[in-house]
């Protein structure tokens, strides 16, 4: 599966998305009551770490949703702002 670390989180997050490497993966970062906060898009993703910017997100409960042609992943990400 995928890797989503640290978590909690504080102004970025590292996905790791090696397990879909070379797949078309659209990522979004979704609130708690799953508006759409951020976006990404590869259309080849890549091996290891893709950093996620959390700057600008408040402190909460957000969901980290990973899809690609064939599956749909969901991590749930803590975001602790200081």
């Amino acid at each position: 599966g995928i890797q989503l670390y640290p978590n909690p989180a504080q102004t970025v997050a590292f996905l790791d998305l090696t397990a879909v490497a070379d797949e078309t993966v659209d990522i979004q970062i979704l609130d708690q009551t799953g508006r759409m906060v951020k976006m990404l898009h590869f259309d080849y993703a890549p091996a290891g770490a893709t950093t996620l910017e959390l700057r600008n997100l408040p402190t909460g409960v957000y969901f980290v949703k990973v899809q690609t042609a064939t599956q749909q992943l969901v991590e749930r990400l803590l975001i602790q702002q200081w």
